[in-house]
């Protein structure tokens, strides 16, 4: 099932919402971060798109969501929205800080976000329903990521959502083996979004 989504005036209220609170989340490159230039940097992937896919899914607001590679925090804001608790997973410091100074200028409206500061990994995903990611990194570490959670999927067996952000073909990337794959929402002028559910 594909879904084609276009640019509505929701964007605009969004823009408008990151300038009146004050948030910082520009695009980084991976040399200024002090990670191999051949990656991708950060990019903001909260927002509009992640918000209507959520809508869609129509998951229990009592699970708890992962952002792998949460950057500065804005698709953290947007998964704070329909779950009950968000954890945002970050290597660089650099982007943990801001992310922690836009969590402050929300407020109340983002307690439930913890955000971490580790290498996802070695970060214990137990604790989770719903897992994103939005390219952080190279397919190598993407994998590694992959079999963890499907390790703790198959420990403690659950019902699982994997949402990933991703410019090229998904099996490039990761080969998930205990998801498959639900829907691929697609963006006028932007990257995919691939749905995964738990078999």
């Amino acid at each position: 099932m594909r879904a084609m989504l276009t640019f509505d005036h929701v964007y605009v209220r969004y823009s408008l919402w990151k300038l009146w609170h004050g948030l910082d989340l520009s695009g980084v490159s991976a040399d200024r971060l002090g990670f191999d230039a051949s990656l991708r940097g950060h990019a903001n992937t909260g927002g509009p798109r992640l918000a209507g896919i959520l809508r869609r899914l129509r998951l229990s607001e009592m699970w708890s969501a992962v952002d792998i590679g949460s950057g500065k925090g804005g698709a953290c804001f947007t998964l704070a929205r329909f779950f009950h608790s968000v954890r945002g997973i970050e290597l660089s410091p650099i982007l943990m800080e801001v992310a922690k100074a836009n969590q402050r200028k929300l407020g109340a409206r983002v307690r439930n976000i913890t955000f971490v500061q580790e290498d996802a990994r070695f970060a214990d995903y137990d604790k989770f329903q719903l897992f994103y990611m939005a390219n952080p990194f190279g397919s190598e570490v993407a994998r590694a990521v992959l079999a963890k959670i499907e390790e703790s999927l198959e420990r403690l067996g659950r019902e699982a959502v994997l949402v990933v952000y991703h410019p090229c073909k998904i099996d490039e990337w990761i080969q998930p083996k205990r998801f498959k794959l639900s829907a691929v929402h697609e963006f006028r002028n932007q990257h995919p979004i691939y749905i995964f559910k738990t078999q």
